[in-house]
């Protein structure tokens, strides 16, 4: 059995936005640390290795965001420094793009992440390599990233899609998590699972 399980976490800042939201009204509390432990944890149970041995060395967040002028405008510029601080704060490096600004069906103009997608798989799969992770985490529901869950397995990693059901109507796609060696549906496991509720607890 190896030691020194090196583990990534990379997650996708708009939809863990949505998983927060969406499990504050079930009584749950996604905080980053917590996340992580629970990662270790339900890491090393399932595939049987020492929780002392494995470690999350990578944390990395992708997220578009307003310029500075605009999140002033909206009164949303403190929130997301103080969002900032608390990823500092927990070793997590963010990596941040600019909203552009596009004209919908109806004509309106609305903001919208572009690009973002792309990085975050090329950024994952460069720093898998790089930095030699046995154990990859993805927290994300973007059903594009099933040729990066395959990418990562070609490499004899193991991919872990991390995500959360919201409903029938709005589920992960079934090729997403049939790419993942490991599929951990938060929202099933702390319903099934209460050994596990303390790390998503407020």
């Amino acid at each position: 059995m190896l030691n020194n399980i090196s583990i990534g976490l990379f997650i996708d800042g708009g939809y863990f936005a949505k998983v927060c939201q969406d499990a504050g009204k079930h009584g749950y509390v996604l905080q980053i640390k917590k996340m992580m432990k629970f990662c270790v944890k339900y890491l090393s149970d399932y595939f049987e290795l020492n929780e002392a041995d494995c470690h999350i060395t990578e944390s990395h967040y992708y997220r578009g965001r307003y310029k500075a002028e605009d999140a002033i405008s909206k009164h949303i510029l403190e929130e997301e420094r103080r969002f900032e601080d608390w990823l500092i704060k927990e070793d997590v490096v963010f990596h941040y793009k600019h909203l552009r600004t596009v004209a919908n069906e109806h004509g309106e103009h609305v903001e919208i992440e572009k690009g973002i997608d792309v990085w975050f798989a090329l950024e994952t799969y460069e720093i898998s390599i790089a930095r030699q992770l046995d154990i990859v985490v993805v927290f994300t529901g973007d059903g594009d990233h099933e040729m990066l869950l395959n990418k990562l397995k070609a490499l004899k990693k193991k991919a872990v899609l991390l995500t959360w059901h919201f409903s029938a109507t709005n589920s992960v796609s079934r090729k997403l998590s049939e790419e993942a060696t490991l599929h951990i549906e938060l929202s099933k496991i702390l319903t099934e699972h209460h050994e596990y509720l303390p790390f998503f607890e407020k």
